[in-house]
Parts: C-alpha cells; sequence; structure tokens
C-alpha cells in the first residue's frame, strides 16, 4: 500500500518526500520522431555518416517515424545538515536497438553525488568530464563523429567550484573514467582491457553585458587501451585529446555556441568519426574538429538556430575507402506552442568524404513533438 500512495504522489507532485527526508523529483518528456532522407546514413534513426552502398543497390530514401527519444528520469535528493547534501539522478530513454514495437531501455545517468560547501564527489555515470555541450540539432547522436564530441561514462569525479567576483564562478574538476564502446568492444570487434581514462576540466563562467553568463571551458583526456584479443602487432595504444568549449551571448536575443577538439584515438569521446586506429598499421589516428552555431529568439515562442560543424582526421592515417572527413551544416526551428509543449523541424545538409573515393552527400529533415513533464 505504500508504495502504491508514493506512485499517486508522483503523478500529482512535482516533488515527493519519502522516508528519512530523501525528497524525489521525477521529470521526462514524451518525443515523437518524423525523419525524412535524401541519400542512406548508416543508420537512419541515429546517424553518423552517409553510407557508401553497394554497385547496384537502390537508395533508400523513405521515412522513419520512432518514439525512443522519450525520456524518464527522477532526481533525488537528501539534505544531511546546512553546509552538505546527497543528491542522485536515474534517467532512461529507448534510442537503443529494438524494434519500435520492442524497445529496450538505455541507461542515460545513474549516479550519486556529495556536496559539502564548495567541493564535491560524483560517483556513477553521467556526462563525461570533458567537452559537455551539444549541438541543438540531432538530439538522436548530437553530431558524433561530425564535429561534436563526449559521451556518458561510469566514473568518478571530484569537483571544486570557486566563486569569483560578484556573479562569476570558476570549477575545477578531475575524473577517473571508464571508457569503452558498447560492451568493452572495440577495434575489429576485440577487447579493451578495464585500464581506466583520466580527464580534467577547467571552466569559468560570468555575466558580461547580458543576464545570460558567458561561458569557456578547457578540458584535457588521457588513457591507455589494451586490446586483449589481439593476435600479432601492437597491443596498446594511447588516447589523448584537448577540448573547448565557448558560448558567448551576444545579445538577449542572440548567442554563439560551440566546441573544438584536438587528438589522437578518441573514438570513444566521439571524435575522429568514430576511427580510433589504422587497423593496418597499428597506427593512432590524429583528429581536429569543432562545431558552431548561433542561436536566435527570434520571439519567446520561436528559437532558430544556424550551424555547421566537421571532424577531419588526418588523411595519412586514414585506410583508402574509410571516411576522412564529415561536416554537416543546420538550420532548426523550435516552437513553444505551450509552456512544455514544443514543436521542432530541423533540417541538416551532411557531406561524408572517403578517402581516394567518393563524397556523399544528403539531406536530412527532422520534425518532432515533444511534451514535457
Amino acid at each position: 500500500m505504500k508504495t502504491n500512495h508514493i506512485v499517486v504522489a508522483l503523478a500529482v507532485a512535482s516533488t515527493v518526500v519519502v522516508a528519512d527526508d530523501i525528497k524525489l523529483k521525477p521529470y521526462g518528456f514524451l518525443r515523437v520522431d518524423a525523419i525524412g532522407h535524401s541519400a542512406e546514413f548508416n543508420n537512419n534513426q541515429a546517424p553518423i555518416l552517409v553510407q557508401k552502398q553497394p554497385a547496384g543497390r537502390e537508395v533508400d530514401t523513405g521515412l522513419t517515424i520512432h518514439p525512443r527519444l522519450t525520456r524518464l528520469g527522477v532526481d533525488i535528493s537528501k539534505e544531511l545538515d546546512a553546509e552538505s547534501s546527497l543528491n542522485g539522478r536515474v534517467e532512461v530513454d529507448f534510442q537503443n536497438g529494438g524494434s519500435e514495437s520492442r524497445e529496450l531501455l538505455r541507461l542515460r545517468h545513474a549516479y550519486i553525488e556529495y556536496q559539502k560547501d564548495n567541493y564535491s564527489i560524483l560517483a556513477g555515470q553521467t556526462w563525461q568530464t570533458v567537452s559537455r555541450m551539444y549541438p541543438t540539432v540531432n538530439a538522436d547522436t548530437l553530431m558524433w563523429g561530425t564535429g561534436n564530441t563526449g559521451d556518458r561514462s561510469p566514473q568518478i569525479r571530484f569537483a571544486y567550484h570557486l566563486p569569483v567576483a560578484s556573479e562569476g564562478k570558476l570549477d575545477f574538476e578531475v575524473a577517473l573514467q571508464q571508457i569503452g564502446t558498447v560492451e568493452n568492444k572495440g577495434q575489429a570487434k576485440t577487447n579493451f582491457g578495464s585500464q581506466p581514462a583520466y580527464q580534467g576540466r577547467v571552466a569559468f563562467g560570468m555575466p558580461i553585458w547580458t543576464e545570460q553568463p558567458m561561458h569557456i571551458a578547457l578540458g584535457y583526456h588521457t588513457a591507455t587501451e589494451t586490446i586483449a584479443e589481439k593476435g600479432f602487432g601492437e597491443k596498446e595504444f594511447d588516447q589523448t585529446g584537448i577540448f573547448a568549449e565557448l558560448e558567448l551571448p551576444i545579445t538577449s536575443y542572440l548567442s554563439l555556441r560551440g566546441e573544438y577538439f584536438s587528438g589522437k584515438n578518441i573514438s570513444d569521446l566521439r571524435g575522429g568519426i568514430l576511427l580510433g586506429l589504422n587497423p593496418i598499421t597499428d597506427e593512432e589516428v590524429d583528429t581536429t574538429g569543432y562545431w558552431i552555431e548561433s542561436s536566435i529568439k527570434a520571439t519567446d515562442a520561436i528559437h532558430v538556430s544556424l550551424g555547421y560543424s566537421q571532424d577531419d582526421p588526418d588523411d595519412e592515417q586514414v585506410v583508402a575507402g574509410y571516411p576522412s572527413l564529415n561536416e554537416a551544416t543546420w538550420a532548426t526551428v523550435h516552437y513553444k506552442a505551450l509552456e512544455d509543449l514544443t514543436f521542432g523541424m530541423e533540417m541538416i545538409r551532411w557531406a561524408t568524404e572517403y578517402k581516394n573515393d567518393q563524397r556523399l552527400a544528403a539531406n536530412r529533415l527532422n520534425g518532432f513533438v515533444k511534451w514535457e513533464f
């Protein structure tokens, strides 16, 4: 009976207090996407690049409709005393394979965070410490492999937040993270060892000439990957990268946002068009990339964005026939019909260049409706 009472309370209240003064705040949204494309991607729902097709095969230019980005979560908190608290989050969505009527849950966040004064310690899965911003467009894959980096990882993170002047804040973060592709399967479906990655980030935020703060950050990542099931050649590979973030409000109606990265073997951070190693030479692939976006508040209800991104691995380190450049240009319009109801339309012009081969381009049109709660 007690459980039933909690469920009913969650349905009618934004925050619920349960035993031992633990507060639960449920949140989420219902979302449906309809996607049309002029050429075939590696995955038409969750795209990374424009896909090469075998000779004679007809290109798929169909329409995809899916509800997989629907999200459910709960924030959990407990005040320990006047200076310290425990906080946590569990969040899932359904963008994890399966079919439309046989969805699989994807665990996005699951962590515990202890905060005391200006210090915090986080343990669990959430966003990687570096590269914490992402473009407005393409909520399925966030333009990974096309100029945006940063995913979610299990980690232990230590942070110190230093107030600066009257409204500024300087953040220092270091983290020990478990980096790896799905089920630890890496290059050529072989298993990586379990060595952790190390990340650090310094961020500064402060209002300058608008109420919205300017934000700038610099992050560093380093790790060593061991491929345990590799029969010959190199088995240990370095993984390093630097990551810069900038968010600059120009006026109350216009802002610029973007990120830049440079590194080698950073496929686990979604860089390098997800190519970390050259499978022939055992060489770590160097790559650079960026994305930049202008956000325009046309009215209180209509927000427009224009952006460009690219991911450019070193051509000399890429195998012939593999992707050597990925870039995209986009425009979006999001309309808030109600405070909690949004309609969106997003247009992306995507291009993938293959070394010593074709340059393929595609248009992707994505409409959606999202009801938040």
